[in-house]
């Protein structure tokens, strides 16, 4: 039997869609899971009780450009990255 905790189906409390984990982190109450809807982008926080899964908290600054690379693609604007950072490291 295994002891890894179920991933149970969140689902929005908006619109009623599916939902994607975008931060977790433990603190003493159980395991604290930020979510967002895939439909209409509503987040909301959650706690797991009495799960023994250690997780690494997600750089805030990480999420905040993960989330704007999502809604740009949505857009349909996309961005190249690796060119950016290639011409500020021969700047």
């Amino acid at each position: 039997m295994s002891t890894k905790p179920r991933e149970t189906s969140w689902k929005c409390g908006q619109c009623g869609g599916s939902t994607r984990v975008v931060w977790t982190a433990m603190s003493a109450t159980g395991l604290r899971r930020r979510r967002e809807c895939l439909d209409c982008n509503e987040r909301c926080s959650t706690v797991e009780r009495n799960v023994n899964e250690t997780t690494e908290p997600v750089n805030a600054e990480v999420e905040q450009a993960i989330r704007i690379t999502q809604l740009l693609r949505k857009s349909g604007i996309v961005i190249n990255a690796s060119s950016d950072l290639d011409e500020q490291t021969q700047n």
